[in-house]
């Protein structure tokens, strides 16, 4: 209540004065009271459209989600240009004076905003992989959907992009120490703009682990070679840590159809992944000669040597299209071995391959781990998968990790 509010009553019951004197002071209280209340509602109505802000959004800070809001609609732009009328009204100073605590007020909702999302998306994650909640959050297609269905029979341990990113976050922050600065990001992906979308774990690991260096080419082999690679690790920190998010990509349609893929702005469902698939169909007549590299395209060229010996086998499977997708990723992660090294320094090379599963639009892509190491020189390798992936993971790990943010971290 502003002290002016409380003050006038104080002020009539000590100094009576004339009825005249008094029915002026009470208008005049009449007139503040009046002020209040309409400065009040604004600041209520600020706070209701900051509490459907969506807190989450690491780049922007509470400031900025409080400009955002009060520049959202002409109510809320009112409340920021509200007191600025012509020099020696009273009650429009005390106005000025008020505003600069809405924001003051705004933030423990923010902040309370922040750290119940958190919370949820934090314990979601924990649950195994298609477990209704991630239906229910809109992580994952309808249980009743025919995308759903195909996926969690042929890729059981799939996880929503969201899941595998906070899962592998908390495990390698709670465990290994690794930050943003101390670690940097590589990928080896499919360049296929299915595989990039906002929300998928590229772009979740991406926007946590900072600048990331694209090792991957068609298939998501990481065609980079060894020089590549030695480029990227060589970019690593000071006695920091790499991390490598790799695998081929399969496609779900909205009919359940493996290996197809509804784009934006097509009738058809199309091929994903079109390199694999497409020379799936090139080597079905292979003559038992691995293809000679020419220049003209060596890309898919590299990808038909590698998987025409496998060719006949995937097509007497029940589901060539889910084979093929198990197939590449152990040809992207053949390759991936056969060009990484350990000289970048003492810290620790974390791989985490799988089959990165597109969902249909709408829905956040899903990743299936298949590998999940953590490495350092003169030590043996750990395999995390279990512990970190499969089937749920502990949520004692996540309210760790909840236990311990801060808005501003």
């Amino acid at each position: 209540m502003f002290w002016g509010v409380a003050a006038v009553p104080q002020v009539l019951r000590r100094h009576p004065g004339t009825e005249g004197e008094q029915g002026e002071v009470r208008a005049k209280m009449d007139q503040i009271e009046a002020e209040k209340e309409k400065l009040l509602a604004k600041i209520a109505a600020s706070r209701a459209r900051l509490e459907a802000l969506d807190a989450t959004s690491a780049a922007s800070s509470p400031q900025a989600r409080l400009a955002t809001a009060l520049a959202a609609s002409p109510a809320g732009a009112k409340v920021a240009s509200a007191g600025k009328p012509e020099e020696g009204d009273e009650a429009s100073s005390r106005l000025r004076m008020a505003l600069p605590l809405v924001p003051l007020g705004a933030f423990p909702l923010i902040s309370a905003k922040e750290s119940a999302d958190r919370s949820a998306a934090l314990l979601t994650s924990t649950q195994p992989p298609g477990a209704l909640q991630y239906s229910v959050a809109g992580w994952s297609p309808p249980i009743d959907s025919a995308a759903y269905d195909a996926m969690t029979r042929e890729f059981p341990r799939a996880l929503p992009a969201k899941a595998v990113f906070q899962r592998s976050r908390m495990f390698l922050t709670q465990n290994f120490g690794m930050t943003p600065s101390n670690t940097i990001l590589g990928t080896s992906i499919c360049p296929d703009e299915i595989n990039n979308g906002k929300g998928g774990f590229a772009d979740l690991a991406n926007t946590y682990w900072g600048e990331y260096f694209p090792l991957g080419g068609l298939g998501g082999l990481p065609l980079v070679g060894k020089t590549g690679w030695g480029a990227f690790s060589h970019h690593c920190p000071d006695d920091g840590n790499i991390f490598v998010m790799y695998g081929p990509h399969v496609g779900i349609s909205e009919v359940g159809g493996i290996g197809k893929f509804n784009r934006v702005g097509q009738n058809d469902a199309s091929s994903a992944c079109g390199a694999f698939v497409g020379a799936y169909k090139q080597t079905m007549n292979w003559s038992g000669e691995r293809e000679k590299l020419d220049g003209s395209d060596m890309e898919q060229q590299f990808i038909r040597s590698e998987l025409a010996p496998f060719t006949k086998g995937i097509s007497q499977t029940e589901d060539p299209m889910s084979a093929l997708a198990y197939k590449a990723f152990d040809i992207v992660d053949k390759q991936m071995e056969g060009i990484l090294s350990m000289d970048f320094g003492p810290g620790r090379l974390v791989l985490l391959g799988g089959i990165q599963v597109n969902t249909p639009v709408g829905f956040p892509d899903h990743f299936q781990p298949m590998k999940f190491e953590v490495r350092q020189l003169g030590k043996p390798n750990k395999d995390i998968l279990y512990k970190a992936f499969l089937p749920s993971m502990s949520t004692d790990v996540a309210m760790k990790d909840w236990t311990s943010w801060t808005p501003s971290s």
